[in-house]
């Protein structure tokens, strides 16, 4: 059995984990040695960048290790770009190529919102100092080739983005539908149960199976049924708010998950979701229907146990008539 998925935001956690501690590995020995070339310079000032940046990489690398919160991105890009300033300033043209890793450090440290900002402001300082110490030919020249490889690695990290949001679309989400898969569900019933027990605010569970569908497959093929299903799903969608989530467990079943809602809240959007479910045109031309059961977490419950009084209610509207809901402690 496959590890549920990580949400985003923990894919994100381990995707920067794992960028600080290479920064770590790998930067930390060379901006070691432009702090002890600094240092014979006298030039104190790029000494001092270069060793706290080198310390900051390396807190970064321990503390990923144990998964605290690393050194604020503001605090390395500081650093890296009075380390690179100060390289520019003490040996010029040579050491401005220090420019080029710590665009690209900056690249791959600071937040997207405010990267260009701390790009272009490490670019432009650079330039200007190369300009005054040597000519505004050089200076100029080598503006041009920081912007373009700026624009290089901007245009990569987005790519990287739009494929890795791809790869994550896949992994939690029902090709058929859209909504959250099951591996999802498994994993996101951990967290809910976690947020109920630290905030002490109610979460309640819908599971909902839509009535007399499975033989809609064999009498009207599995496109029909593909349609349905879809219909479904958007119509769940459309009625939740969006701090809620919908989850296909496979066939014609979903679960809902109602963050910071008690059972009677609950109930109602239950019935609300039965309500848009029975004007959706089902096969032959009539109504579909579905049997609902609600249930609010308890202390005490697994997740399991949480899914399994869910699905208890449901099952006892499906023998009560169907086309109802059941709510926990209902008769």
């Amino acid at each position: 059995m496959f590890p549920p998925p990580p949400t985003l935001a923990d894919w994100l956690f381990r995707s920067g984990r794992r960028t600080t501690k290479l920064l770590g590995v790998g930067a930390s020995p060379f901006l070691a040695i432009l702090a002890i070339s600094a240092a014979y310079e006298q030039a104190w000032l790029t000494c001092g960048f270069a060793s706290l940046l080198t310390l900051a990489f390396l807190a970064n690398l321990l503390l990923a290790d144990w998964e605290c919160a690393p050194v604020p991105p503001f605090v390395t890009g500081f650093l890296m770009l009075g380390t690179a300033a100060g390289a520019t300033a003490v040996w010029g043209l040579d050491g401005a190529v220090w420019l080029f890793p710590a665009t690209l450090g900056l690249a791959l440290t600071v937040p997207a919102a405010s990267r260009w900002i701390w790009l272009l402001s490490a670019i432009l300082m650079t330039t200007l100092i190369v300009g005054m110490q040597s000519s505004l030919a050089n200076g100029s020249q080598l503006l041009l080739a920081l912007v373009v490889f700026a624009l290089i690695l901007e245009v990569i990290l987005r790519e990287n983005a739009i494929t890795r949001s791809k790869v994550l679309g896949l992994v939690v989400r029902d090709p058929l539908t859209g909504v959250f898969n099951k591996r999802q569900l498994d994993l996101d019933l951990e967290l809910a149960i976690e947020r109920v027990r630290r905030n002490r605010q109610p979460c309640t569970l819908i599971a909902i199976d839509l009535d007399h569908f499975k033989p809609i497959n064999d009498r009207h093929g599995h496109a029909h049924g593909d349609q349905m299903l879809l219909d479904v799903a958007t119509a769940i969608q459309r009625r939740l708010r969006r701090i809620d989530r919908t989850y296909r467990r496979g066939g014609d079943e979903f679960v809902v998950l109602l963050e910071n809602t008690p059972l009677a809240g609950g109930s109602l959007v239950a019935e609300s979701l039965r309500t848009i479910i029975n004007l959706l045109e089902g096969s032959n031309g009539g109504r579909m229907t579905a049997s609902l059961g609600v249930a609010e977490f308890r202390e005490g419950q697994t997740a399991a146990e949480w899914l399994h009084d869910a699905d208890s209610r449901m099952y006892r509207a499906k023998v009560a008539g169907r086309n109802r809901v059941i709510a926990d402690g209902a008769t």
